[in-house]
């Protein structure tokens, strides 16, 4: 069953329907599975293959299941690696009134379409958008730009096309856009072992926690998802709840 799961979703998933889906829709793809928005993917940045998973329901289908069932609606939201702005959309509309969503791009290519999205997805909703890589040992980093076109990362192997961007720290983007108590919604390609081992004054101001999880070596580690989650828990004072394979859950 899951073999043919598997070949269902790269049928359906093809660069042919892509294209197809983008001509049909004017290159503002809805979902079949999350409604409620569409994402404007009028950019090469954006992958034919991923224009199919939007549309299909497969494109962050853990995050936005999430975000739909437990991501608290009163606190204020960072999210870190941001992408194109699908889960950004969600976030901002599950927002109680008077909260803002504070997002943060590597990839400089998806900010125009990220910042359209967000806007034209939740037009009442403040939102800000910061072209920045998270990063606690540099002042910027080699971006490396993903195969699938929103998938770029700043750490793991070298292949990929690179290009340079600025990097923050979780704590000054707090300080700068003057946040307090918050969500924080990370997708980051194992950047954020930087804030789980080196940034607790912002996780203590952190009350809820949406991440996904990405094993390898950094600063001179070797995470496993166990362990930054044992870090969260041990030394940040959060608790596990629900986790569905890489992404996770975790609560104050």
């Amino acid at each position: 069953m899951a073999k043919l799961k598997a070949l269902a979703v790269v049928v359906l998933c093809h660069p042919l329907v892509g294209r197809l889906l983008r001509s049909l829709f004017g290159g503002r793809v809805p979902s079949l599975r999350f409604r409620g928005w569409r994402l404007d993917v009028r950019s090469p940045a954006v992958s034919p293959r991923t224009v199919a998973m939007i549309f299909w329901g497969v494109y962050e289908s853990a995050e936005l299941r999430f975000v739909e069932r437990g991501l608290r609606r009163d606190l204020d939201v960072v999210e870190c690696g941001s992408s194109l702005g699908g889960v950004s959309s969600a976030i901002a509309q599950r927002l109680e009134p008077g909260r803002r969503i504070l997002c943060v791009e590597a990839n400089s290519d998806l900010v125009p379409l990220l910042e359209r999205n967000v806007r034209s997805n939740a037009p009442d909703v403040e939102s800000t958008v910061v072209n920045r890589a998270i990063d606690y040992e540099r002042s910027e980093v080699s971006f490396i730009e993903g195969d699938t076109s929103t998938g770029g990362r700043t750490s793991g192997e070298s292949a990929g096309t690179r290009r340079t961007v600025a990097a923050t720290t979780l704590s000054d983007l707090l300080d700068a856009h003057g946040l307090e108590e918050y969500a924080l919604v990370s997708d980051i390609e194992g950047a954020e072992a930087g804030f789980i081992h080196h940034d607790a004054p912002a996780l203590s101001r952190c009350q809820q926690i949406l991440i996904e999880l990405h094993p390898g070596e950094r600063y001179g580690n070797l995470e496993t998802e166990a362990g930054m989650i044992e870090a969260l828990e041990t030394r940040h004072g959060f608790r596990l709840t629900p986790k569905r394979g890489p992404v996770a859950l975790i609560e104050r």
